[in-house]
């Protein structure tokens, strides 16, 4: 069992929820609100239901004490990283001129650089995000499909 699988495994449910407020509405505390709000409420219930399949695949794990792999724990913090990233850089705008900032152009200073960063780093965090789930998910599907596959021994009763 690894420890980090452990904590990553115990912090699955809080970190998600904490992800998914950060992503929609976190940037609001640098002051970079806006439509955004509102056009991630299409998204936001599409993303939560692919950290609670996550989640309730790593809480079924056989085996006691429960927690992930290390590959598992590590690719589910490249998730939050990203998520992350993204609440962080992503440009929200509004109906003024001048309105398109994000947390990153609100603490770093607002110019067509900073804001060319967002954009950037907020589609590579998307991607990452997506790829990474994406292992995650194929990760957690393998290590039960290989615990429930497992030859029993010559002689022993079928499970």
């Amino acid at each position: 069992m690894s420890s980090l699988g452990r904590v990553v495994l115990l912090l699955m449910i809080p970190v998600n929820l904490f992800m998914l407020a950060w992503v929609w509405f976190g940037r609001i505390f640098f002051g970079a609100g806006g439509w955004f709000l509102l056009i991630l409420l299409y998204v936001l219930p599409f993303v939560l239901v692919a950290l609670v399949i996550t989640t309730v695949l790593g809480f079924t794990l056989s085996g006691r004490p429960r927690a992930l792999t290390r590959s598992q724990a590590i690719v589910h913090l490249v998730v939050w990283a990203a998520m992350f990233a993204f609440g962080f850089f992503l440009v929200d705008f509004g109906d003024m001129e001048d309105s398109d900032v994000s947390a990153f152009t609100q603490v770093v200073g607002r110019n067509d650089v900073t804001l060319s960063i967002s954009w950037t780093v907020t589609a590579i965090s998307t991607v990452v995000a997506v790829v990474a789930w994406i292992v995650l998910l194929v990760l957690m599907l393998a290590q039960r499909r290989n615990r429930t596959t497992q030859p029993t021994p010559y002689g022993a009763p079928a499970a």
